[in-house]
């Protein structure tokens, strides 16, 4: 498409509205006109940067099995990240990696058929996690050994749900299933129950030894956040987290600043949630500016080039044929659309950054990778208050102003 066109096209629907304000406001009016043409352009350019298809289309198909894979109320997001020099993904059918030097080409590591829960790699330690099992392997995926559930939990009838590994030495093992967190300090070989603990998600800060955080819903779909500092043993419950904001019902990711310590990102239904001390307490975000309240991210990631550059996914719409990724500038307290295009591809379930590309994992369509240089190219000039809506004299919001006298930021504006 012709940038050109584009501009005039979006000039002509401007000048459809024959505008007047009283007295000095005028300017105002103009300059938010030039605003908007220049966020429709933005979007417009932003569109262009194209989406590579990295493949895997079949093996994590999610959307004639989500009903299954789902388990009731749980939603399965699978994992996905870029580790040292490859790119791991979590499927129903496995798990897969590709290199970063060759992505696109997929090998599956032999441990199972399954649908892998989680994953964790340190060097040559691979672990993976599925509903009935753990895989632990030593030579970098080459052979894997089995742990059945039995073996850490006992006879608990609920599937696993969370993996965490101590970042400084692999042998040390975390795994939640809801109803028990089990611990090992010896690469699987014994485990131990810890007393009372109740995770749906679980996470070690890599910064920070011995620190973990967790996630759990109760039988109220309240969320409630935990935090350990002595390894796991013993949990603090941040009770005055979900009793202030009640009926939350889920936490899908926490991402960890790359070099500030204690500083953390829940992201979920509904909020994100930003703790700087490991956390112990939380800030909460319910709305981020100039969303709905009603949002739903799955997965967040930092671009560790510049920390205060966050990526995040977005199902707000609940479209399986849109695919949305939201980006914060000031480190996870704004928010705005970054990408987002409507195709077949499928809503982004998870993401993962390496240097300047992000990687989609689709919920129906494979792979995905975007160049996010690319679409930060040409920035969007905006001002506040080309984001304010104008309003009747009711008081109620009103897109697309006909005839009549409106109020913004303040003042009157008489369309005409």
């Amino acid at each position: 498409m012709d940038i050109y066109c584009v501009i005039a096209n979006f000039v002509a629907i401007s000048n459809m509205y024959s505008m007047t304000l009283i007295n000095e406001h005028y300017i105002d009016i103009m300059k938010n006109r030039l605003s908007f043409i220049l966020l429709m352009l933005f979007a417009v350019q932003s569109m262009m940067a194209q989406l590579t298809s990295l493949g895997l289309v079949e093996e994590s198909e999610l959307g004639s099995q989500w009903n299954s894979i789902r388990k009731g109320s749980l939603v399965y997001v699978p994992k996905f990240s870029f580790i040292d020099d490859n790119l791991y993904a979590a499927t129903p059918t496995g798990l897969y990696r590709s290199k970063y030097t060759s992505l696109g080409e997929w090998e599956k590591l032999p441990f199972t058929d399954e649908l892998v829960i989680d994953f964790d790699v340190h060097g040559d330690t691979l672990i993976a996690l599925s509903r009935e099992s753990l895989f632990i392997s030593t030579d970098n995926g080459k052979t894997f050994k089995t742990i059945p559930k039995t073996d850490m939990v006992g006879e608990s009838t609920k599937p696993f749900t969370g993996l965490a590994v101590l970042p400084s030495d692999a042998r040390v093992i975390y795994v939640t299933n809801e109803s028990c967190l089990a611990i090992s300090y010896d690469c699987g070989l014994q485990w131990t129950l810890a007393e009372d603990v109740h995770l749906r998600k679980i996470y070690h800060n890599p910064l920070v030894e011995n620190s973990l955080v967790g996630f759990s819903r109760d039988l109220s779909d309240n969320c409630h956040y935990h935090y350990s500092t002595d390894g796991g043993y013993q949990w603090s419950d941040c009770k005055h987290i979900y009793e202030q904001l009640g009926n939350i019902s889920e936490i899908y990711d926490a991402a960890f600043h790359p070099t500030k310590v204690g500083r953390i990102i829940a992201s979920g239904l509904s909020r994100y949630s930003i703790s700087d001390d490991s956390g112990a307490t939380w800030t909460h975000l319910a709305e981020p500016k100039h969303y709905q309240p009603i949002i739903f991210t799955t997965d967040v990631e930092y671009d560790k080039r510049n920390p205060d550059i966050v990526y995040a996914t977005d199902l707000t719409s609940n479209s399986t044929k849109t695919l949305c990724i939201f980006r914060s500038t000031d480190g996870g307290y704004t928010w705005e659309t970054f990408y987002k295009i409507d195709n077949p591809n499928g809503h982004a379930l998870s993401i993962s950054i390496k240097d300047n590309l992000l990687a989609i994992y689709s919920y129906a369509k494979g792979i995905y990778l975007l160049d996010v240089d690319e679409v930060a190219s040409i920035s969007p000039v905006t001002s506040d208050a080309a984001l304010i809506p104008y309003y009747d004299l009711q008081g109620r919001p009103v897109a697309a102003p006909t005839r009549g006298v409106y109020i913004k930021d303040g003042r009157k504006v008489i369309f005409k």
